[in-house]
C-alpha cells in the first residue's frame, strides 16, 4: 500500500519575497498550491520555477479569504492537506510527525501548534489566542474554510480531531510596515459589522481589545514584545472602527466641491451684475 500524498496549500499576494524560504521548508510534500490573489510582483513565476501548481484567481466583489483556500482545496490532488500562509515554515520534526499522522489513519482533522514571532522574536503567546493551535492538517474532503477575514474551517461533528506535538514556525511579516498594511486591508474586509458604532464604542473596543491581548491572554508574559503587541491591537481595532464610521457617515467630496464651486459662480454673477 502507497503512502499517503500531502498537498501544503496557501493564498498568496505579492509574496516574491518569502517564497524561497517557503519553498526550502515544504520541499518534502508531495505537491504544493498557491492560489495567487491578483499579484503584481513575480509570485506566479517565482512559485512555478519551484514546481508548484499555481492557480491565478484574484479575489472578486464579495470573496474572502476563505473562499480563497476553499479554491486551493478544489485543485489539490493530495489525500491529506496542510494548510499554511507564505511566512509559515515547517521543521524537520513538523514534517516526519505529519507524515506519521497520515499514514496512521487515526484521525481526519489535526491541530498543530504555531510557534509565533513577533518583530522576529520567538513569543509565548502574546495574545494570539486560538490562533496557536490552528486545526489545518486535515483529510482531504472533510472540511471547508468559512469567513471573510479570519477565516475558519468548518467539519462534520464526527470527524475524528487530533492534535500534533512538533510545532510550525510562523514568522511573522518582514516588517512593521508589512502588519500596518495588512492590518488596512482587514479593516477594509471586516468594517461593515462597525458602521453602527458610534465614537465611542469605537473607542472601548480597542481599548477592550487590547487588555484582552495583554491581559486575559498572556501577552504580558512576553515583557515587551507582548506590551508592543498589545497597542498594536488597540490602534488595529481603532482603525478598523474609524474605518468603518467613516464610511457611514462621511460626506461627498465631489458635493462638497460643488458647493465651493457654487460659491464661486454667486460671485462671478454678482459682478457681471454690476
Amino acid at each position: 500500500m502507497s503512502r499517503p500524498r500531502i498537498s501544503v496549500l496557501t493564498i498568496a499576494k505579492n509574496e516574491e519575497r518569502d517564497l524561497p524560504g517557503f519553498f526550502a521548508c515544504f520541499s518534502w510534500a508531495d505537491e504544493i498550491v498557491i492560489v495567487d490573489d491578483g499579484s503584481t510582483d513575480a509570485t506566479r513565476e517565482v512559485a512555478r520555477a519551484a514546481g508548484a501548481r499555481v492557480v491565478s484567481s484574484p479575489r472578486a466583489a464579495g470573496e474572502g479569504f476563505a473562499d480563497q483556500r476553499n479554491k486551493g482545496i478544489d485543485i489539490a490532488s493530495g489525500d491529506w492537506l496542510v494548510h499554511v500562509d507564505v511566512d509559515m515554515r515547517a521543521t524537520p520534526a513538523f514534517a516526519a510527525e505529519a507524515r506519521a499522522i497520515a499514514s496512521a489513519d487515526t484521525y481526519d482533522i489535526v491541530n498543530f501548534p504555531l510557534a509565533h514571532h513577533i518583530l522576529h522574536q520567538p513569543v509565548r503567546s502574546a495574545g494570539l489566542g486560538a490562533g496557536l493551535n490552528p486545526p489545518w492538517l486535515v483529510r482531504r474532503g472533510v472540511a471547508r474554510f468559512a469567513g471573510v477575514v479570519h477565516e475558519q474551517l468548518r467539519w462534520s461533528p464526527s470527524a475524528r480531531v487530533g492534535q500534533m506535538r512538533e510545532p510550525m514556525w510562523h514568522l511573522g511579516d518582514a516588517d512593521f510596515e508589512e502588519r500596518l498594511q495588512k492590518n488596512l486591508l482587514y479593516s477594509r474586509l471586516e468594517n461593515s459589522r462597525e458602521a453602527a458604532l458610534g465614537l465611542r464604542r469605537i473607542v472601548l473596543n480597542a481599548v477592550s481589545a487590547s487588555v484582552k491581548t495583554y491581559v486575559l491572554q498572556g501577552g504580558f508574559r512576553d515583557g515587551r514584545v507582548g506590551a508592543f503587541w498589545s497597542i498594536y491591537i488597540a490602534a488595529g481595532t481603532l482603525n478598523r472602527g474609524l474605518l468603518g464610521y467613516a464610511r457611514k457617515h462621511d460626506h461627498s467630496r465631489p458635493d462638497l466641491e460643488q458647493r465651493l464651486a457654487d460659491q464661486w459662480q454667486a460671485l462671478r454673477n454678482q459682478e457681471h451684475a454690476r
